[in-house]
């Protein structure tokens, strides 16, 4: 797991990225992270829910419905929704 932080002006997102063990040690690249940050809004919590296979009854689904909405809104503090799109074509 790697402490990263995006920057973009004077704003900055600092999160916790895990890589996958098959890459070992290696630091992730840009577009690893990229390619797995929440660039789509994902509803309401049922929507959420429904969309993802977690049980809407579950805690542990409104902790994890939360960190998504969290990563989501601050990508959204560091891009506009036409840099959104684009960052959306990496997958």
């Amino acid at each position: 797991v790697f402490k990263l932080q995006l920057c973009r002006g004077k704003k900055k997102y600092t999160f916790d990225f895990g890589q996958s063990i098959a890459k070992n040690s290696n630091e992730p690249t840009l577009y690893d992270v990229l390619a797995c940050v929440q660039k789509y809004e994902v509803g309401t919590f049922e929507d959420f829910c429904d969309e993802f296979g977690y049980d809407n009854d579950s805690r542990n689904a409104l902790k994890t419905y939360k960190a998504v909405v969290k990563e989501y809104d601050k990508m959204c503090s560091l891009f506009n929704s036409d840099e959104l799109e684009v960052l959306q074509l990496i997958s």
